[in-house]
């Protein structure tokens, strides 16, 4: 469920053209008595902007997307898609994805993943080479993870961990992923803990909001407040 909220908010301010560009746990606030998340610090927040240029040097470095690591200074709101993603991994599997005691290390960690990005993701990242070296593709499954994580969420890491920002899903595309289909499961309205789901099918009128804390027009369970 919490993952799910935090797609939905990335998507809102999104829409607003605004960046988060410090996704990671620390900067998630939940209260599990209502099951709600709320994304916090936006102090790194900015309106981005086609063709202009922007600081690298954002994002904190294990959630760091490729194109912020080579130094591109044109990017866009994909950036939090990627970090959103490692941080969703992060809470199944228990630590982060990849871990780097330098930028150098952390681009290398991600190259040994996915290998060499290709001409065409070189241009979409608007870098013109990489200065580090790609060793052998393993792939994005974490190490000993296949029993912590499901297909679905695998497929959501194979869709989004690319080096192509322009291929990575919104966050509306994957709030509607098979991976979050639990949620919208009618009979299914009974957290772990015991206490009562609230529901998110079918649920046009009653659970939309219209205040200024979330989008008039998602249909889902939303808390998140923009900075003033």
């Amino acid at each position: 469920m919490y993952s799910q909220q935090l797609f939905m908010g990335l998507d809102f301010i999104h829409t607003k053209l605004i960046t988060h560009r410090d996704i990671k746990p620390q900067n998630l606030f939940v209260n599990d008595d209502v099951g709600e998340l709320k994304i916090g610090d936006f102090g790194c927040a900015i309106r981005l902007f086609p063709k202009e240029s922007y600081s690298p040097y954002q994002i904190t470095r294990f959630y760091r997307p490729p194109e912020l690591l080579f130094g591109s200074e044109q990017y866009s709101t994909k950036v939090d898609i990627w970090s959103a993603i490692c941080t969703m991994v992060e809470m199944v599997y228990g630590k982060p994805l990849f871990i780097g005691v330098d930028w150098t290390e952390q681009a290398s960690k991600i190259l040994d993943c996915l290998g060499a990005p290709t001409s065409s993701d070189l241009a979409n990242m608007n870098i013109k080479k990489v200065n580090c070296k790609a060793r052998t593709s393993k792939g994005v499954m974490p190490e000993n993870g296949s029993d912590l994580i499901s297909s679905s969420m695998y497929e959501l890491m194979r869709l989004n961990l690319i080096y192509d920002p322009n291929k990575r899903m919104t966050g509306r595309e994957i709030v509607k992923h098979a991976y979050f289909a639990p949620l919208y499961d009618t009979n299914n309205y009974i957290r772990s803990n015991g206490t009562q789901l609230i529901k998110q099918k079918n649920t046009k009128k009653e659970g939309s909001r219209s205040d200024k804390s979330g989008p008039v027009s998602f249909d889902y369970l939303y808390v998140l407040k923009l900075p003033s």
